[in-house]
């Protein structure tokens, strides 16, 4: 059966899901092609080269990620003359500009399979109405164009139905998943103290850490006023790797807080698990998201989570049990919750194990991929379109 990818959001969780869907299909039942932009992050030509080395025919296409007619128009001609030429039997793409650009591309192509995950849809971001509404509409009318919309967690399927994006039977949860084995075999692997040394930690500071991209979904801001909220006869370190456009505005907050003794804020991590192995305690104060491969990456690891109980997150993460959930924007909560997990190394250490035992138990890369393989090969017969 041949496939294509198609994707332009070639950074954080897309980007790692791609590798692992390409990588791990089936290579007896499946012929996989990948159709992708290059321009959001340099580093993922390491990944074009990874899996081109490994038989994956990987082509370019210049598609970026605003709404740009000549840009799109120039990119949707790309795709659609690669599709016809490809003869695939299904075509999946993943989020938003490759969404519609490629589900066009095959829909006029007579593809006879087309799916597509939206890794988050582009109206669950905080902005303005007529923005919200436009990113809906352009939705419901390329789900109009494929054959299942794969959603990452439950939480996004009540997204999409809530917002009438396709009919119920079109909407699958296929959650997102790690190869468990291999993580706690490279995480295993990595000493802790010198880990901690190439942060410039002290090997007996208790670290809490947020690896995330600077933008306001991410939430960064609230962090860091819920970490000035903090008793000073509270002892930790707050290390925030990462780059993105509101770094800067992060930075100074941290210098007007007073907190610029308490922060540590690095570069981007090439690989995220040397962080894993130097913090304590893991954040995410996100304001929307689908299911974060860094949040099963820490549950893997075993380190105690504070996070906001939103999407795939709150999906994922039992409160109290698993996790600690607050919600999303509340600096005091949030800064309530943190206070607990380093001021109880009892409740620290029960949060980290059983979110392991959930990760291990749940969160299967070899199940995920065989439930998109099932769904690839179920779609020779497929709902009609429209």
């Amino acid at each position: 059966m041949k496939v294509l990818q198609v994707l332009e959001a070639t950074t954080g969780g897309t980007r790692r899901h791609l590798s692992d869907v390409v990588l791990n299909l089936d290579r007896d039942r499946f012929e996989v092609t990948v159709l992708c932009a290059n321009l959001r992050d340099p580093g993922f030509m390491h990944d074009v080269e990874i899996l081109r080395a490994r038989g994956v025919d990987v082509r370019i296409v210049r598609m970026v990620r605003e709404i740009h007619p000549l840009i799109d128009a120039r990119a949707l001609a790309q795709v659609r003359r690669h599709v016809r030429a490809g003869g695939y039997d299904v075509v999946h793409t993943h989020s938003s500009k490759a969404g519609i650009l490629g589900r066009v591309a095959a829909y006029r192509a007579g593809v006879p399979a087309v799916v597509h995950t939206p890794h988050a849809f582009a109206f669950q971001m905080r902005t303005g109405v007529l923005r919200h509404l436009l990113y809906v509409l352009a939705e419901r009318w390329a789900a109009r164009l494929a054959g299942r919309i794969v959603c990452v967690c439950a939480s996004e399927r009540e997204e999409a139905l809530r917002h009438r994006i396709a009919p119920p039977e079109k909407i699958v949860v296929i959650e997102n998943a790690i190869d468990f084995t291999a993580f706690r075999a490279r995480y295993d692997s990595v000493d802790r103290e010198a880990a901690r040394r190439a942060f410039d930690l002290g090997s007996d500071e208790i670290v809490v850490g947020m690896a995330a991209r600077y933008t306001e979904q991410k939430g960064h801001d609230i962090l860091v006023r819920a970490a000035a909220r903090l008793p000073h006869s509270l002892p930790f370190r707050l290390l925030l790797p990462g780059s993105g456009r509101c770094k800067a505005a992060v930075q100074a907050r941290i210098r007007r807080m007073g907190l610029a003794e308490r922060c540590f804020v690095t570069e981007a991590l090439d690989d995220p698990v040397p962080f894993y192995a130097a913090i304590d305690v893991f954040v995410m104060p996100s304001l929307w998201e689908g299911l974060p491969y860094s949040l099963l990456d820490v549950m893997a690891a075993g380190k105690p989570i504070v996070a906001s109980g939103i999407g795939g997150i709150a999906d994922t993460l039992e409160d109290e049990r698993t996790g600690l959930l607050v919600p999303a924007g509340d600096t005091a909560a949030l800064a309530e919750a943190l206070a607990r997990v380093l001021g109880e190394p009892g409740l620290s250490g029960r949060l980290g194990a059983a979110a392991h035992q959930a990760a291990r138990r749940r969160h299967s890369l070899k199940d995920m991929i065989g439930k998109l393989e099932a769904l690839y090969e179920t779609m020779y017969d497929p709902l009609p379109v429209g």
